[in-house]
Parts: structure tokens; sequence; C-alpha cells
């Protein structure tokens, strides 16, 4: 561990001046390790702390990376954030305990803006000698729509170089993807665990085909979102500074959810708002076609039969969905489409499968107030079948 590790049960703090040379975004970053040692440190900046790694007051083990997507290269801990600076001095303070049964080692690093920039200038370089490129983005959950660190830029940058770039996306929320239309292919992986890298590699060396599908609405912007939904603007307030108690400004005004059933991809079809990817969106290396649907009633809700064939060259997964439009003359609200079934199937190249589809009397049902209970909607309303929410192939009425 070295001489400057910090012995069990004890604290270091210092403070400082950092004198920054140029306005910008500057990454902190609090790297904990060291076996058996519990423990953590913080890094604060004009009296907010900016970043702390997870085990920080908690006595919790720091070599587990729960403190960031991208521990560092020797196995440690790397808590990180990100924060704009003016050219000039600011105040920093370190601090570090250590309360395990071992000694405890820290350090503490940043990214600058000259570094940020010189190492996109290499990626870009690397990029243009290379035949294909695969470059993995992240993204924590909550902190930014946009991918932090400038990899918006890294993005749009190599890909210029060579449009031969797959992006593979390890994030745990929608991320805006201005650089969508120049990049050769995405692979969302979201956060996939310590499998994650040889299932990444079976799927982008062909081993696999993708066969997963989108259980969110993926906004072209922010705005487009509930969240920020327009005359609303109590939903847009500015988050505290980091390190401010609670997070909530205490007197700003109540947030008002007034788009009832319309949540999630419901909100975007009745706002009539197109998504950059929708909800039960998922390619694969194959194609699917869908033909023949027959909607029946039975004893318990209804049946949605149709033909999903395999219409590429290989095998591969499809997760055929069907949807309920709104039944007519009812006295409640009725998105335009509401999941009601799903299924996994695998299909060889060719194969045709006819698919049975059961919707129970629950979804045909809406919550009457006057009734106290849930009631089966009469009268007769579409039913779609699709590959997503938007990308609907089949259409039938379910007739009284």
């Amino acid at each position: 561990m070295g001489p400057s590790a910090l012995e069990p049960g004890t604290e270091y703090r210092w403070a400082g001046t950092l004198t920054v040379p140029q306005e910008g975004d500057y990454t902190f970053m609090v790297q904990a390790g060291g076996a058996g040692a519990e423990g953590g440190g913080a890094i604060g900046i004009d009296g907010y702390t900016t970043a702390r790694s997870g085990a920080f007051g908690t006595g919790g083990v720091v070599e587990k990376k729960w403190s960031s997507l991208l521990p560092t290269t020797d196995g440690r801990d790397n808590a990180r954030a990100t924060v704009h600076l003016a050219a000039g001095p600011h105040r920093i303070e370190v601090t570090a305990s250590s309360i395990g049964g071992a000694p405890l080692d820290m350090r503490f690093a940043w990214m600058t803006p000259a570094l940020r920039r010189a190492n996109i200038a290499g990626a870009v370089a690397a990029a243009r000698a290379a035949r294909t490129v695969v470059l993995f983005a992240w993204s924590d959950v909550g902190l930014t729509f946009s991918l932090p660190e400038a990899q918006d830029e890294l993005i749009t940058e190599v890909a210029a170089a060579n449009p031969r770039t797959i992006v593979v996306l390890n994030n745990g929320s929608p991320v805006a993807m201005p650089w969508k239309d120049r990049v050769g292919a995405i692979l969302e992986m979201w956060y996939p665990g310590q499998e994650g890298g040889w299932a990444a590699a079976d799927l982008l060396l062909g081993r696999a085909s993708p066969g997963g599908k989108l259980p969110v609405t993926f906004p072209v912007k922010l705005d487009d979102a509930p969240a920020r939904a327009a005359g609303h603007p109590e939903r847009m307030a500015p988050p505290l500074p980091p390190g401010v108690p609670g997070g909530v400004d205490a007197n700003a005004p109540p947030v008002t959810f007034s788009e009832g059933i319309a949540v999630g991809y419901r909100w975007y079809d009745q706002q009539e708002i197109e998504p950059l990817f929708p909800f039960g969106h998922g390619l694969s290396y194959t194609t699917f076609d869908y033909s023949d649907v027959v909607v029946k009633r039975v004893a318990d809700g209804i049946e949605v039969v149709f033909t999903v064939r395999n219409a590429g060259a290989r095998r591969g997964a499809e997760v055929p969905q069907v949807y309920l439009g709104p039944a007519r003359g009812l006295p409640v609200p009725m998105a335009p489409k509401a999941l009601a079934s799903f299924r996994r199937i695998d299909l060889d190249s060719g194969e045709s499968r006819r698919v049975a589809m059961h919707v129970d009397a629950r979804q045909l049902s809406y919550w009457s107030a006057a009734r106290h209970g849930w009631v089966v909607a009469d009268g007769g309303r579409p039913v779609y079948v699709g590959a997503s929410s938007r990308d609907i192939r089949l259409r039938a009425l379910l007739t009284d």
C-alpha cells in the first residue's frame, strides 16, 4: 500500500487553492483501494462536495465499484463528478477516512478540458486508421440527459472520421443521441453486469443475435418527456448545487401530474410526439414478417392469433406485442394504444409460427368510480399487433 496509506481509524483532511487555467468542465475523481480496507474520501470545490467515494461515511468496502461505472485500470473505486469552473483560483478540500481493518490507499485525480480535447483527438486519429470502430459510452442514472464528460462530442468526431462506428451504450435510462444518424449501429447494453463483456462480444461478432426490446421510450429531446410537459414549469425547477442538504427547494411550488393514464409511451402517442426510439423497439440480425391476424373472444378475455415468419438468413428472436385501442363511448379516458400482451419467440431462418396471445378480462377493463370496481369495456375497439408501440404490423377490430 505504500507509506502514504491511511492506517485504520485515522482521518486526513487538507485544504488549499486550486488554480484553474481556463474556464471549462473539470472532472474530479476519488480513487480508493486496498484489500480489506474500508472507508472513503471526498473532494470539495468552493464549499460544495463535488465527488465522494461510495464508501465514504457508510462503512462500505472500497474495492466494490459502486461509486462509478468506470473503475480505474488497477481496480480501484473511481467516484467522479464534473463541474463547470471559471478560470482562476478555487478553494479545494480533500478528505479521507479509514475505518476498516487494513490501510486505506486513496488517490485524487482530475480531468482538465485540455486533457479531454487531447484524448478526443487521439481517439479520432485511431478511428481514421481503423477498419471498424467500437466505441463504449456510459451514463449514470439521472445525472443528465446527454452523455456525460463530452462523450457526445467524442462520438460525433469519431464517427466523422470513420462512419463504420458502432456505439455500445452502458446506461440505466434514456439518453440523447445527437449522433444517431452518423454511426453505423447502436448496441444498448444497459448495465449488463459481470458477464456484459462476453455478451457484448458475442453480439458484436455475430455469435448471438440481439433480441431485446426497449422497456421505455427514448425521446428526441428532454422537453418531449412528460416530466418536462409544457404548461408545468414547476417540473423543470433546477436542482440545488451538489452538497446542499435535501436537494429540493423547499419554496418550490408543488408538482402537478395531470396527464392521468397517459404515462410512458402513452404520453408520446397522445401528444403525437415522434420518439427517438419507441417503447418496445429492438432490431436483430434478421427480419420478421407478420400476417393473418384473427381476434376472438374467449371465456376470460380475448385471444389474438397471427403468424410470424423469420424472413432473414439466420435464426433470431422476436417479441411480438399486442396493443388495445380505446373503446368507443366510455365515460373515462383511454390511451390511444395500451400494451396488453407480449411474447418472445425464437425462429429459424424461413420458419413460420402461428402465435396465440391471450388478453385477459382485466386488460379489457376500466375502473368505474360509480361501481367501485373494474368493468369490462363494452363496444368495439381496435387491436394492434406490432414489433413496437410505433411499428404496428397488423390491425383488427374487436367487435361486440
